[in-house]
Formats: structure tokens, sequence, C-alpha cells
């Protein structure tokens, strides 16, 4: 059996058949192709179907438009940021402790999968990388829909290199690939699992060629709750970073009152008994500066980041996440 084929804007059609001739058509909008073995009527992104007949065989034909965008951004957490590089440290990766599975579709994080499969995994020769693409750890994007930013139409889970980049997990290089979204305006948000979360401003309009750049560390304006007092984001060497200290994933960072992070971190290292402690070589929420090492008291702790970020002088201060949800 022969294969005939047509192409309509880019989209191919294989059809089978003995004698009857290939057609190809290229337009932007729907209309009629012909060719010696009949000829049919299209559409772009609505399939319309018919049967072509001819004395060496029938073709029965469809359209279908490709569905997927791309994701160009770059984000930095001020957990790990190091002001003399203008990087991130990369201590999960270099002590092996980055997950090769992607964390944030199971416990304790159980973020929503919506239209692309979660489990993403990357290779172990990724983490043998230690220049500015060293990777740093696992993100969580949502795209949001342009009419509604509360509706999230689609999440995925990306990894994050030392200088910013948001990557594939596929190869650890490239943009981020989302096979279930059409081309159009959305608002995007990338959260991480102890840092508070930031969304564009308004829509932005994303393609499988897309090749703007989302940055949120340079990104003048960002989404802005008007009920939230604090910044999105935190200015660190005249770059934007997200806020860490949301050891508990809710969307806020609390040094003092009802499920506070300090309490947190305390208990992750086994409660008061403990104060002085450190648990070393993990990869945990109450790991804030992310450096592989839970710490309460003394060099390189993480409740200092908590104090730090609502203010050392206004420890009662609330620092919240700007996303609608």
């Amino acid at each position: 059996m022969k294969l005939a084929t047509c192409t309509l804007l880019g989209v191919l059609c294989i059809y089978p058949f003995t004698t009857i001739s290939a057609q190809q058509a290229s337009a932007s909008a729907g209309g009629n192709a012909t060719g010696s073995g009949g000829s049919f009527s299209y559409t772009i992104g609505e399939p319309v179907s018919s049967n072509i007949s001819d004395i060496g065989g029938i073709i029965h034909e469809g359209v279908q438009q490709s569905v997927n965008i791309q994701l160009l951004a770059k984000v930095l957490l001020s957990g790990p940021f190091d002001l003399a590089t203008g990087w991130m440290k990369d201590s999960l990766r270099s002590n092996n402790l980055i997950p090769l599975t992607e964390p944030y579709s199971s416990l304790p994080y159980s973020k929503a999968v919506l239209t692309e499969s979660a489990g993403e995994t990357f290779s172990n020769a990724l983490l043998n990388e230690s220049t500015q693409n060293a990777l740093v750890d696992w993100l969580f994007i949502e795209i949001r829909s342009a009419s509604n930013p509360s509706n999230i139409v689609a999440t995925k889970r990306a990894l994050l290199q030392r200088d910013g980049d948001v990557v594939s997990h596929a190869d650890g290089v490239s943009p981020v690939q989302f096979d279930r979204v059409p081309a159009g305006n959305y608002y995007v948000s990338i959260k991480h699992r102890n840092h508070l979360g930031v969304m564009t401003a308004t829509p932005v309009f994303l393609s499988p060629t897309n090749s703007t750049l989302l940055d949120f560390t340079t990104m003048p304006t960002v989404y802005t709750s008007i009920n939230i007092v604090n910044t999105p984001r935190k200015v660190e060497g005249g770059k934007y970073t997200l806020w860490s200290g949301d050891g508990n994933s809710n969307k806020n960072v609390k040094y003092n009152g009802i499920s506070n992070d300090k309490d947190l971190v305390l208990t992750g290292l086994g409660g008061p008994n403990f104060v002085n402690g450190t648990l070393k070589m993990v990869y945990r929420a109450e790991d804030l500066n992310m450096d592989g090492k839970i710490r309460y008291n003394n060099t390189d702790n993480d409740r200092a980041i908590i104090l730090n970020n609502v203010g050392v002088l206004s420890p009662n201060t609330v620092v919240s996440q700007h996303t609608p949800n």
C-alpha cells in the first residue's frame, strides 16, 4: 500500500491509497483543495471529514491543528542566592540531594496536576554540570487563563539553573515545553516548594516558537494583590528574588504566631531539646537556605532566613504571596 500526504499550515496528514494522487494545500483559513482523485473542504483548527473516492481507493480526510507552547523564563530564589556571584548556590546538587523525579505531585507538596502529565524525571548525568547551568532545584509552573488569572489551565514541573534559567527536565537546558496547551495569551506563575510564588502582571502570548523571555529577576512589574502590604518579590543586589521562608507551604513567611515557619524548623530537628542541633544531607522544606542542612541556631541557620525576611525589628510581620491562589 502507498501513502499520500497533504500539508495544511505545517500539519501533516497521511492517507493510505493505491492510485489516488496526493493533494497539498497551505492556507491561514478554510477552503477547498482539489486533485486528480477528487476534492475536499477543510478548516484550520476545526476538523472537517469527508470521503474522496477514486477507482484506486478511498481517502477519509481530516485536519488537526497542533497544540503546544514553549516557555522561556528566568527566576531567582532568595534562599540560596549569593550576592557575590549574582547566582544561586547549588549545594543540593553538589551533595547529590536533588531528587531525579519531580517532588510536587506527591506528599508533602501535592500540587495540582493539570493537562500535562506529572512525574517528570531528569538524567543523573545532569548533576555533573557545575557552571552557571548547574541545577539548583525543581520548580512548579502554572499556565493561567487570560480572562481569569485564578483559573489554572495547565501545570508542569521544570528545573532551575544557578543563573536563574528555567529549563526542561528532558535535557536540563532547553525551554520548557507544554504539549497540550494551544498558543494564546496566558498569565504565567512560577512557584517553589519553600519560596513564595510570582506571576506575570498581565497575560503574555505563548506559542510553539515563542522567543520572549519572562525574566522575573528584572521584570519591573508583576501581579500584585491590593490586599497584601509587602512587595511580591525581594530585592537583592539589584535583582528581584522570590521570598524564602515558607517552610509549611501555606503561601506566607511567618516568624511568630499560629502556623509560623520558625517552629517548623525546630520541629524538623526534633523539638526544643535540639535547638543547637544540625540535620545534615536532607532535601526538606525546612531547609530554607537550601544548603542541604536544617539548623535553628548557629551559622547558616534557617530560622534567620525567616526573621530577616519579616524584619528583625518587626518579628510579628507576615510576608504573603501575591498570586491569586
